[in-house]
C-alpha cells in the first residue's frame, strides 16, 4: 500500500517524528501537570459532567418528541428479529443502524414496560453515546493541539443546553456522530504511524460506514471531507482514501442486499426516494422551510434566551473551521477543518432550499466545538493580558448561562404526554373509541380503539367518545387534520383535560360523546 511520506516541514502530510512533535509550534503541551491529569482525571470529570447533566430527571425534563415513538418502535421490531417496522408498516425512511443498537440495548438490559418506559430506556442509550462523544472530543482536541483544546471542546459539548436536549431525545444524530467522530479520531493515528496502516484504514471506513448506516446524512461529514483529503493527500494517499470510501459503503451496501433478498426493494426505493426529495426540498413536509412551520429566523429569536451559546458556537466555530482549513499550521488541523467543512454546504442548502430541521446542525456543531478549542488554544498567548481576561470572563458567562438554563429545564416537570396518558388511564376504560390526530398517539394509546380524525366526516358512525389533540403538531402540519378541520370537529366543546408544556405546546382531551 502506498504511504504518504511525512516531514515536519510539509503542510501536505501528517506523520510527524517525535522530534517534530516536540518542536512544532502549536503541538500538544509538554506541561507535566496537564499530561498527568489528562491521562485519567480530566476525561473522567468531563464524562461524568456530561452524563450527570443529561440523566438528572431525564424522563420528565423533555416532553415526548414526535419521532421518539417511531424510532423506539423500530428498535423493538428489530429486537424481535424482524425488519424495521413502525405502526405496522416497514420503515425504510432511514437506515437501520440505530435500530440495531436499540435491539442490542433492549436485550442487554432486558428492557420491558409500557410505551413511555421503552422510550425512556432508549433515551438512556443516547446518553451513553453522549458520554462517548465527550471522551472523544477531549482525545481529539488533545491530539490536535493539546489537552486544553480537548477540555474546551468537551466542556462546550457537555454543558450546552442544545446538545443536552438533542442527546435526551431518541434521535439518530447522537449515535451517528459518535461513530463518525470515532472514525476521524482513528484517522489521526495515521499521522503518528503507531499501528499498521491497512487495519487503521479499514477501521476508519467501518466506523464511517456505521455512522452512515445510522443516518445517511453522515455522508456529508465522512465521504465529502474525505474527497478533500484524497485530493490534497492529507494524512492518506489517494489509494488509501479511496479504500476508506469503499469500506464506508460496505455497511449500507449490506443493508441494501438484505432488502433485496427479502423482496422489499420496491418499498425501500419508494421511501428512500421520498426521504431524499424531502431533504432536497422537493417535498416540504417538515423543517423550518415547510409552509406550516415557524420560520427559521423566528425560531432562532424565540430560542435565543436558552440556546444563544449554541448559536454563537455555530458562527464562531464555522469561522474557526475555515481558519484551520486555510491557515492551519499542521495537517491535523486541516483534517479537522475538512471534517467540519463537509457539514457547511449541507446546512447552507438546508437553510435556503432543503428540509431545514434543527437536528441537522449537530453535524456542524461537533467539529465546530473542536475548532473553537483548537484555535483558542493556539492563539491563547498572542493577545495581551487584558484580552485574555475578557475571554475568561466571557467563558464564565457562557458556562453560567448554560448551567442556569439547565437548572430551569431539569428541575421542572415537562411531561405533558405522560400527563395525558395518565389522565386517560384514570378516566377512560380500555377499548373505548378514541380519536387521534397523529400517528405517534397510536403508539401510547394502544389500549383503546383508535380512529384517525381528519375532519367531521371521519367521525361519522365511528362512535368516537374522546379526542386527543396536540395543537402544535396540528398547526405545523404533523397531523392527520388541519386547524380549520379540527375547529369544525371540536365546535364549542371544551377540553376535559388540558396541559401546556415546552416543545409540544398545548395538549387537550375533548369528550365528544
Amino acid at each position: 500500500m502506498t504511504v504518504v511520506e511525512t516531514t515536519a516541514n510539509s503542510p501536505r502530510t501528517g506523520r510527524l517524528s517525535r522530534g517534530a512533535h516536540a518542536s512544532h509550534a502549536g503541538q500538544p503541551s509538554r506541561n507535566p501537570v496537564w499530561q498527568g491529569a489528562g491521562t485519567f482525571a480530566v476525561p473522567l470529570v468531563l464524562v461524568g459532567l456530561a452524563v450527570a447533566l443529561r440523566v438528572v430527571n431525564l424522563p420528565s425534563s423533555y416532553d415526548l418528541f414526535i419521532d421518539e415513538g417511531f424510532y423506539t418502535a423500530v428498535g423493538q421490531s428489530v429486537a424481535g428479529g424482524h425488519l424495521p417496522y413502525a405502526n405496522g408498516h416497514l420503515f425504510f425512511l432511514h437506515p437501520p443502524g440505530h435500530s440495531l443498537l436499540e435491539a442490542v440495548w433492549i436485550h442487554l438490559l432486558n428492557v420491558q414496560g409500557g410505551f413511555f418506559q421503552q422510550v425512556f430506556a432508549m433515551r438512556y442509550l443516547n446518553v451513553v453515546f453522549a458520554a462517548v462523544t465527550t471522551l472523544m472530543l477531549f482525545l481529539f482536541g488533545r491530539r490536535v493541539s493539546g489537552s486544553a483544546a480537548g477540555v474546551v471542546a468537551a466542556v462546550l459539548f457537555a454543558v450546552s443546553p442544545w446538545f443536552i436536549r438533542q442527546n435526551s431525545f431518541v434521535l439518530l444524530e447522537t449515535s451517528a456522530m459518535a461513530f463518525v467522530l470515532a472514525g476521524w479520531l482513528t484517522l489521526l493515528h495515521l499521522s503518528t504511524n503507531r499501528r499498521p496502516r491497512t487495519l487503521t484504514i479499514v477501521g476508519v471506513g467501518l466506523l464511517f460506514g456505521f455512522g452512515v448506516l445510522v443516518k445517511e446524512f453522515a455522508v456529508f461529514v465522512t465521504a465529502v471531507p474525505f474527497a478533500i483529503l484524497m485530493w490534497r493527500q492529507w494524512v492518506v494517499s489517494r489509494r488509501e482514501a479511496l479504500a476508506v470510501l469503499l469500506v464506508t459503503a460496505v455497511p449500507y451496501g449490506g443493508w441494501v442486499l438484505i432488502v433485496l433478498f427479502t423482496g422489499n426493494f420496491a418499498e425501500f426505493w419508494r421511501q428512500s426516494t421520498s426521504g431524499f426529495e424531502r431533504a432536497a426540498g422537493a417535498q416540504q413536509l417538515s423543517g423550518f422551510n415547510s409552509p406550516k412551520a415557524p420560520s427559521f429566523l423566528s425560531t432562532v429569536i424565540g430560542n435565543a434566551p436558552q440556546f444563544w451559546t449554541t448559536y454563537v458556537l455555530m458562527g464562531v466555530g464555522s469561522v474557526a473551521l475555515l481558519w484551520l482549513l486555510f491557515r492551519g499550521s499542521t495537517v491535523q488541523r486541516r483534517v479537522l477543518a475538512a471534517f467540519g467543512g463537509g457539514a457547511i454546504p449541507l446546512l447552507a442548502y438546508s437553510v435556503l432550499l432543503g428540509a431545514n430541521e434543527e437536528q441537522f446542525y449537530y453535524y456542524l456543531l461537533i467539529p465546530a466545538a473542536l475548532a473553537v478549542g483548537v484555535v483558542l488554544r493556539d492563539q491563547w498567548k498572542r493577545p495581551g493580558e487584558r484580552a485574555r481576561k475578557v475571554v475568561i470572563a466571557l467563558a464564565m458567562v457562557w458556562v453560567v448561562s448554560d448551567l442556569v438554563n439547565w437548572v430551569i429545564v431539569h428541575t421542572t416537570a415537562n411531561n405533558g404526554s405522560q400527563q395525558v396518558d395518565q389522565w386517560m388511564y384514570d378516566h377512560v376504560r380500555p377499548g373505548t373509541v378514541v380519536g387521534v390526530t397523529n400517528s405517534v398517539q397510536r403508539e401510547f394509546f394502544r389500549r383503546y380503539d383508535m380512529v384517525d380524525v381528519s375532519s367531521p366526516a371521519s367521525l361519522q358512525g365511528r362512535g368516537v367518545r374522546y379526542l386527543v389533540v396536540f395543537e402544535k403538531q396540528v398547526a405545523q402540519g404533523y397531523a392527520f387534520t388541519t386547524p380549520d378541520a379540527l375547529a369544525a370537529v371540536i365546535g364549542s366543546t371544551h377540553p376535559v383535560f388540558s396541559t401546556t408544556v415546552r416543545g409540544n405546546g398545548r395538549i387537550d382531551v375533548f369528550q365528544l360523546a
